[in-house]
């Protein structure tokens, strides 16, 4: 109970260490990823040989060679392939 009551005293303080806790998660989430600046690095998968390759045309080009593949190959089958041919 005293263990309790305690906490009960210091219940303001202990919400903003727990906020500001939050708060530097967050921040340190932001400077770690670049936040929203860095956009064009979020959506560039892989580089080889200097060129960037998009997730989205990556995408685009395993679901037509799933299509090629048909009921015979595996998406891992084309992400392979895929990435041969780039």
């Amino acid at each position: 109970m005293a263990v309790l009551n305690k906490i009960r005293q210091r219940s303001v303080f202990l919400i903003v260490i727990i906020a500001l806790a939050l708060f530097s998660f967050v921040l340190a989430d932001l400077f770690r990823n670049g936040g929203a600046i860095s956009q064009k690095d979020q959506n560039t998968i892989a580089t080889i040989n200097g060129e960037d390759i998009d997730r989205t045309e990556f995408a685009r080009k395993v679901e037509a060679a799933s299509r090629n593949f048909g009921a015979n190959g595996s998406s891992i089958q084309a992400m392979n392939y895929v990435g041969i041919k780039s």
